[in-house]
């Protein structure tokens, strides 16, 4: 979904975008448990379109996203979630990507600047800029985040030990283009 989203906001370059249909058959699906569809067929049948808002991220080039983006833990998890067995889906294939990133974690600086606040540093496990409310097949770290006030929601996360890590992740609960993407349904 994320390539799709990428291709209709690049498509679109300052006019409207094409509505995007989503049919969940993914591992996390976190973006369309964000549209809630009970029938997501029916939904796209009925043709109604909502805009959502879509974050974008100029690092190496633009690159735009609907749910969210990380640095940090939660990405090198999702890197790693191609490493894991096959007949691992869904949250158990994030919790065994999970096992392997808590013995290949670094350690992480980061710099950030928020608007026109002046630059700060600080040590973390993982940063999280997010449209919707959970990634990693329902990991919640922004739990009160909405795809449609026009903001994106940030979460950083001091530095923590593995074994901390290992105790936090069953509590977890740039720019915003508001109303950027329209959604069938």
């Amino acid at each position: 979904m994320h390539e799709v989203v990428n291709g209709l906001l690049r498509a679109a370059a300052g006019g409207e975008a094409l509505p995007l249909g989503v049919i969940p058959l993914g591992s996390g699906d976190d973006f369309a448990k964000l549209l809630r569809p009970q029938d997501p067929i029916a939904r796209l049948r009925s043709g109604a379109v909502r805009r959502l808002d879509a974050g974008r991220i100029v690092c190496h080039g633009t690159r735009y996203f609907a749910n969210g983006m990380d640095i940090g833990f939660g990405a090198h998890a999702a890197r790693n979630v191609g490493s894991v067995p096959r007949f691992l889906t869904g949250l158990g294939a994030y919790l065994g990507a999970l096992v392997l990133t808590l013995v290949r974690y670094p350690d992480l600086k980061l710099r950030l600047q928020l608007d026109e606040a002046p630059a700060f540093a600080q040590e973390t496990t993982m940063a999280a800029v997010m449209n919707g409310r959970s990634f990693g097949g329902s990991f919640r770290v922004t739990p009160e985040a909405s795809p449609e006030d026009g903001v994106l929601d940030l979460m950083i996360a001091q530095r923590v030990s593995r074994a901390r890590i290992l105790q936090l992740v069953p509590k977890i609960e740039l720019e915003v283009l508001p109303g950027a993407l329209p959604v069938i349904g």
